[in-house]
């Protein structure tokens, strides 16, 4: 993000006045839309979102609330199919639109800018996000009560960004304080109560806390199971759980997860980093059981996903050559080794 798209996301900040109630049509697009983001099919809800744009801008013109919710909606199916840098681009024509109403609702335009910021923490450019979420956040909080569902919501935005940056303390307390809100206020089926769950889950994973992990992701995999068995979604939380049953020593169960997950990622044809970090998970959990002849093939389509999907110069991908590089030397291949060695440890120096 240019600092010149910063800033006029930012500057969103200094012109909110009175709520805006100048919703405009087509609702029912919209309706059927966000039904196809929550079961899974991003590619379809785009094609109703963009109909409904263009409705919109001949109804109401191209800086209006109506088009401002088909922007971040948008952005929302954007983020649903990995396409980080075009979310980023919606969220930001959203809170733009917002901007230049004549009385801009303060809740809308932090609708807004928490999307901004949730596409930000999607590509890793966390000093940004934590800017626009915290406000975000400031804006609710002055607006709303400390347990609406926005004020929730961003919190669980603040939450997943600090999971993202390593700083676990903060994360948990973020998380704790969204779910409680979510846990009274939302259907037990929700995606977004999934979606917490997640993010604490993972919080306490990441730091060992397997016991208190587990309930949560699996609560969040009956979720995302009731909504769509064979969604995106679905395929995430099963690595999730692959993971932790991992870590916890049963082989049997995480495999079937990763499998599961894989298949779900192949009948959607879709390829993304998420599919490629269980590609690379299997393939890690047949190299601790002395599996090689299976990890090998996984550890290379994992590559390859990585560079079509995210490029040649990411973190994941330096792991998942590290792994294949010990795979390597394992198998006596030393200078295969030290050439995938090499090439991660290039990656690592570039991004340190």
């Amino acid at each position: 993000m240019t600092n010149s798209n910063i800033r006029i996301a930012l500057s969103a900040l200094l012109a909110v006045g009175i709520l805006s109630s100048c919703a405009g049509s087509p609702n029912q697009l919209r309706e059927n839309a966000q039904s196809q983001i929550d079961k899974g099919n991003p590619t379809e809800a785009t094609k109703l979102l963009e109909s409904a744009l263009k409705q919109d801008i001949e109804k109401a013109g191209a800086e209006s609330e109506a088009t401002a919710r088909d922007y971040y909606m948008l952005g929302e199916a954007a983020r649903a199919q990995n396409d980080f840098g075009k979310a980023e681009d919606y969220f930001e024509k959203s809170v733009n639109a917002r901007q230049s109403v004549i009385k801009p609702g303060v809740l809308n335009v932090a609708e807004s800018l928490n999307g901004l910021g949730n596409s930000l923490t999607d590509k890793g450019q966390l000093e940004d996000a934590e800017t626009i979420l915290s406000n975000a956040l400031r804006m609710r909080e002055e607006n709303l009560d400390q347990d609406s569902i926005p004020v929730a919501e961003s919190k669980n935005s603040l939450g997943r960004l600090y999971l993202q940056a390593g700083i676990f303390d903060q994360s948990e307390t973020m998380l704790k304080q969204g779910l409680s809100v979510f846990e009274k206020k939302l259907q037990k089926n929700d995606k977004r109560l999934a979606d917490a769950r997640t993010n604490l889950g993972s919080v306490y994973f990441a730091t060992g806390k397997y016991d208190q992990a587990e309930p949560l992701l699996k609560w969040a995999l009956e979720i995302y199971k009731e909504v769509d068995p064979a969604s995106i979604d679905t395929a995430n939380a099963m690595n999730n759980m692959g993971e932790l049953d991992r870590a916890k020593g049963r082989g049997a169960e995480a495999e079937k997860l990763y499998k599961d997950a894989i298949a779900i990622y192949k009948s959607k044809g879709q390829e993304s980093t998420r599919y490629a970090t269980v590609l690379n998970n299997l393939a890690v959990l047949y190299h601790n059981q002395k599996r090689y002849a299976d990890a090998e093939p996984l550890y290379i389509k994992a590559t390859e996903v990585y560079e079509r999907t995210s490029g040649r110069d990411t973190m994941e991908l330096a792991n998942v050559l590290g792994n294949y590089a010990e795979l390597d030397r394992v198998l006596g291949r030393k200078d295969a080794a030290m050439k995938l060695e090499q090439r991660a440890n290039k990656i690592i120096a570039q991004k340190g």
